[in-house]
């Protein structure tokens, strides 16, 4: 299969007291296993997969979970998680 980019972004991300800065911090929770995180403190990383296995005539789904944590100038966190399916189908 093909490699194939999911692009992130905790944008929407805000603090309900004021515009403080904000970090970033994508890890994965699981699914690690083709996939890559281009930039894990960056508001809109990029997430490839690739090296999916499929066999002639099958499809082969992998299941990709990060853990997004949000952090604000004066340490005040939030997390929230993104599920992405990749399905692979052998030709």
């Amino acid at each position: 299969c093909s490699d194939y980019d999911y692009e992130l972004s905790a944008l929407g991300s805000a603090d309900a007291n004021s515009p403080d800065h904000m970090t970033y911090a994508w890890s994965f929770v699981s699914g690690s296993t083709y996939a890559t995180i281009d930039d894990a403190t960056s508001a809109t990383p990029t997430v490839t997969v690739s090296g999916v296995p499929a066999t002639q005539g099958t499809t082969n789904s992998q299941g990709i979970q990060l853990l997004l944590t949000v952090t604000d100038c004066y340490g005040g966190t939030a997390t929230d998680t993104v599920s992405l399916t990749f399905a692979c189908t052998g030709t």
